[in-house]
């Protein structure tokens, strides 16, 4: 029996998810790259222009160059899986001993702390440039790379070789990008530029591209990589039925979850009581500025999530901009990163041009999308938001598109002079970027930030005891799963099989009778132990709330999907 064809698995997929009826012909398929490039070109300001996309791989390609016109993508040129650029980068991160997937971006960080000319001829043989913005790769060049690498750790895990090689690789894909774009901007006399894709994440290049005077103006998809697949392939089906519609500009990213209303906030920090205390308050925006000023780190969720990578000012962590010790302060509450990646600056649309360089008249830059240098004279003052090579991943905030933000940020201006505050993703390195206003609670009971205000709620700790963890109910989250193994030691694994975690006895003993519907207290009650017992075991309780791998909630919960 033959499989069924992607149409039908996906007709079948959808039939049973929404328990309806629908026709092979209402699904459509597109191309990745093309998608890609919809998303590049369709919600961008320009009537004409290159369109490129970038990334790992997609179908049999690792790049696309179109020529954009109206409502019309013309196809020029694919580059194969043997030159991918995405594949390129991804390996020599790797070598760097960034074991996780998606990690390029901490590379791209690590890079400006380099000598690009350390290993340039080197990286030099690992790619050729061929005539009309062609090249090919040549990887076998990466041997001799991993020797490099594994002699320059002897000391440090990231000592200066590690900085050296990302900051040749950094130039490598530089050059490569550059080859092509030159080539086909003077093809093609397009003025203005379309980019997505995994590698137009890459702000640096990004950053360089705008000003390099190649073209008037570029436009990045802020969802580049493969998030926005999704959003590509449906304006590619809206554009295919409706030719001639009118293509709108992107401006507002701000299109995920919407925060509670009052009460509903209210709601969900009465059950958390015994944890903390809140109060509501009448601006906000001033009282979150004030308390920058103060040099606390804070929380702010406001209204609904941002789509995309990056915090745009809805789920983010803030602090002062100026303080150098802001970025290892914000390291050690929360983020647990490593220390060399760099804190973004949202500014004011109206102050930009006043503290960064900016190539071209244009002010609006929000979605964090481009990398600029910070004016010599501000380099000192911002410094938590200023990288080690004088540059910022700018976020401009405009009232018109995000009001309590723009006056969190000119209440901060009238305050210090400075109309810019520190702005990272709220979460912490185990999850994502919190979404509800429970998440944002877990968050913050999990971290040592100052303060959260979520909604027009300020929210503060209560002096927290060990006990009061008793209360709190445990669960698994869906992805985590018991290993199935009677000759093991109590190990959590998540659905990939990758081991999270391994237990004493005595919490599995308690957990593994975790449901949601019981809190501690009750799990307890047939675990021989004692005071001090118990104690270390709501202590190890607490390590894995705060790497996610048990969820606490201050009441019962109901779980899908339980495997021990």
């Amino acid at each position: 029996m033959n499989p069924p064809s992607a149409h039908t698995f996906l007709q079948q997929l959808l039939q049973d998810q929404f328990q309806a009826d629908i026709s092979t012909d209402k699904v459509l398929l597109y191309n990745h790259h093309f998608a890609h490039a919809v998303t590049a070109f369709y919600p961008s300001q320009f009537e004409k222009a290159l369109v490129v996309t970038i990334d790992g791989s997609g179908g049999e390609y690792s790049g696309t160059v179109y020529d954009g016109s109206g409502n019309d993508l013309k196809l020029l040129r694919t580059f194969s899986e043997e030159q991918s650029l995405g594949h390129f980068y991804n390996l020599v991160t790797n070598i760097l001993g960034f074991s996780k997937n998606f990690d390029e971006y901490k590379v791209m960080g690590l890079a400006p702390y380099g000598n690009p000319g350390t290993y340039k001829e080197l990286f030099s043989q690992m790619y050729r440039l061929l005539p009309e913005g062609n090249y090919e790769l040549h990887k076998d060049f990466m041997v001799e790379l991993m020797e490099i690498c594994a002699l320059g750790n002897s000391n440090k895990v990231f000592g200066q070789t590690h900085k050296d090689i990302a900051a040749s690789l950094q130039e490598a894909l530089e050059t490569i990008v550059f080859h092509i774009l030159k080539h086909y901007a003077q093809a093609t006399g397009h003025k203005k530029l379309c980019l997505a894709g995994g590698v137009a994440l890459n702000c640096t290049m990004n950053g360089k591209l705008l000003s390099s005077g190649l073209f008037e103006d570029i436009f990045v998809y802020p969802g580049a990589n493969d998030s926005g697949l999704a959003v590509g392939s449906a304006l590619a089906a809206y554009y295919e039925y409706e030719r001639d519609a009118k293509r709108k500009t992107l401006h507002n990213m701000y299109v995920g979850s919407a925060l509670e209303n009052s009460d509903g906030i209210r709601q969900e920090l009465d059950q958390w009581k015994q944890l903390v205390t809140y109060e509501k308050l009448v601006d906000a925006p001033r009282k979150a500025a004030e308390l920058l000023a103060q040099d606390k780190v804070i929380g702010w969720v406001q209204g609904n999530s941002e789509f995309a990578p990056r915090a745009l000012g809805n789920r983010s962590i803030l602090a002062d901009p100026r303080p150098a010790k802001n970025k290892e302060r914000i390291n050690s509450m929360v983020k647990k990163r490593e220390g060399f990646r760099p804190f973004a600056p949202s500014v004011m649309e109206e102050y930009v041009a006043d503290f960064f360089e900016l190539p071209t008249k244009r002010t609006e830059f929000s979605h964090m999308t481009f990398i600029f240098k910070v004016q010599q004279k501000y380099r000192e003052l911002l410094g938590a938001i200023t990288h080690v090579d004088g540059t910022a991943r700018v976020q401009t905030v405009s009232k018109e598109l995000n009001k309590k933000y723009w006056e969190l940020i000119d209440h901060f201006r009238e305050l210090t002079e400075v109309p810019i505050v520190l702005n990272t993703s709220f979460n912490n390195n185990a999850e994502p970027i919190v979404d509800s206003v429970r998440d944002a609670l877990v968050s913050f009971l999990t971290t040592r930030l100052d303060f959260l205000i979520v909604g027009d709620f300020l929210v503060s700790r209560k002096e927290f005891f060990i006990s009061q963890t008793e209360v709190l109910y445990p669960a698994l989250p869906d992805h985590i799963f018991w290993e199935n193994s009677d000759n093991t030691t109590p190990s959590l694994l998540t659905s990939f099989n990758e081991k999270v975690f391994t237990v004493t006895e005595n919490l599995y003993a308690a957990l593994k009778e975790a449901d949601g519907k019981k809190n501690m207290r009750e799990l307890l009650e047939n675990v021989p132990v004692d005071e001090k017992g118990k104690r270390r075991l709501l202590e190890e309780l607490l390590q894995l709330w705060d790497k996610r791998v048990v969820m606490l909630s201050p009441v019962p919960t109901i779980v899908t999907e339980m495997a021990i």
